[in-house]
């Protein structure tokens, strides 16, 4: 984890432990986050009410993690925004956040409820569908080619995008999604002669690797028995119903095949992780929940008036379900803090005029984050005569109550951390409780 240090100086006075996290605003959330992953080896499912919300929280936990330590899960918040507004990137970016969820160890997961209740392959297919290749193996180009449409990935003429490939004579380009770029895998007869990157746009070779992984395409996966059942049980009442069909039974990733998740048993985002809960704002999620359930209704009853789909709502998991035998956190939102860390909204105005009434409290040590050349403006005018400061190439601290081990490891935070330090993740000037003088 990143910042550890400053972590550490928040004295935890929540006498309910993690029975509960309070804040008043998402970057005291975060620390909340932060704080508990620091003390625990258990990873956190952190659930917001949309994914807008999610996305910002994520922006801020990135200060505090390493990059293989935080995922984001978010597919569309519906079931109709899903099969009709699904972009590229989207589907991109769900793929990979379930291929590092089952390969890493993250301590983040920042989901949804849509996210959360949503139905997902058993772990062990997603783990078992991911292809290694080395330099030297021995494989036929044409069960790769065979393999990579199982998994999902669109044939095309050019490799541009992630999830595709192309297939030249005897090499096979592909666009895996856990990769920056794609890869060429160049065949001599039946043995991988040589596995190289390239660039999307001059098409040319550049870096030489001697094995890569291929991430699957698609998170909707059908055994030979549940197709069977799927075979015997749906009654086709359209052709277009009938065509969604047989491009399941062929293993054609459609979106609209997820929709017979809804025959089986299927598993969720918990059941991938022997992790805890964390529910962000419990009465918000309750009313996304509620109306999520209302819309996927009423999409569910005009595509089967519409003969385009059964008429079957076991689209997703209960919510509640979901978190029975598992260590929930709840959020208290708006809630007085335990972190010790207040947020303070300032006018805008002159740097030096904002400084001179945070200094005005005396009672409390400040950390001063702000961007760029205002952080050299700060220096500047906190070196000019701002009474008892200490001053830590970038941060401002009252030398009352803090001592030199504390001051020490604030700079190293900076130090260590010039490039986003928490400049990027404050944007303002925020307090931190000075801890009691003995």
């Amino acid at each position: 984890m990143r910042n550890e240090e400053l972590l550490a100086l928040i004295e935890k006075k929540n006498h309910n432990g993690d029975s509960f996290f309070a804040y008043n605003s998402l970057v005291e959330e975060a620390l909340n986050i932060s704080k508990r992953c620091l003390a625990s080896d258990r990873p956190l499912v952190v659930v917001k009410e949309n994914n807008y919300m999610a996305n910002r929280l994520k922006d801020i936990l990135i200060s505090y993690f390493d990059d293989d330590e935080i995922v984001s899960y978010l597919p569309e918040e519906s079931l109709r925004s899903e099969e009709i507004a699904t972009s590229f990137e989207n589907r991109a970016e769900r793929l990979l956040a379930l291929y590092r969820i089952i390969t890493s160890k993250p301590k983040v997961i920042v989901t949804s409820p849509y996210g959360f209740i949503r139905h997902l392959p058993e772990r062990d297919t997603l783990l078992n569908s991911i292809i290694h290749l080395k330099k030297d193996d021995i494989l036929e180009r044409e069960d790769l080619i065979e393999k990579l449409r199982k998994l999902g990935y669109e044939k095309t003429v050019h490799v541009e995008t992630p999830m595709t490939f192309a297939v030249r004579g005897y090499i096979v380009d592909v666009f895996s999604v856990n990769y920056p770029k794609p890869f060429r895998i160049e065949f001599f007869d039946d043995v991988i002669d040589s596995i190289r990157f390239f660039d999307i746009n001059t098409q040319r070779s550049e870096e030489v690797n001697d094995e890569v992984t291929i991430c699957f395409a698609k998170d909707v996966f059908f055994s030979d028995e549940e197709k069977e059942f799927l075979k015997e049980n749906v009654e086709l009442t359209s052709g277009e119903l009938e065509l969604n069909m047989e491009y399941l039974l062929n293993d054609v990733f459609k979106q609209s095949s997820y929709f017979f998740y809804a025959y089986f048993k299927k598993e969720h985002l918990v059941d991938y992780l022997d992790g805890d809960i964390y529910l962000s704002d419990k009465t918000k999620i309750d009313e996304h929940l509620k109306l999520l359930s209302e819309e996927t209704i009423a999409y569910i009853q005009e595509m089967h008036e519409e003969k385009k789909l059964p008429l079957k709502f076991y689209v997703y998991e209960d919510f509640k379900r979901l978190l029975f035998n598992q260590y929930v956190i709840e959020g208290k939102p708006f809630t007085d803090p335990f972190t010790g860390i207040e947020e303070i909204d300032l006018p805008y105005g002159n740097l030096e005029y904002l400084l001179s009434l945070i200094d005005k409290d005396k009672s409390r040590y400040k950390i001063i984050a702000l961007d760029g050349k205002e952080s050299e403006q700060a220096l500047d005018i906190c070196a000019g005569g701002v009474d008892q400061k200490v001053n830590i190439a970038g941060f401002g601290c009252r030398a009352a109550g803090i001592g030199a081990e504390q001051v020490n490891r604030l700079q190293s935070i900076f130090l260590r951390n010039r490039q986003n330090a928490l400049c990027d993740l404050f944007h303002g000037i925020d307090h931190l409780q000075a801890p009691p003088s003995d």
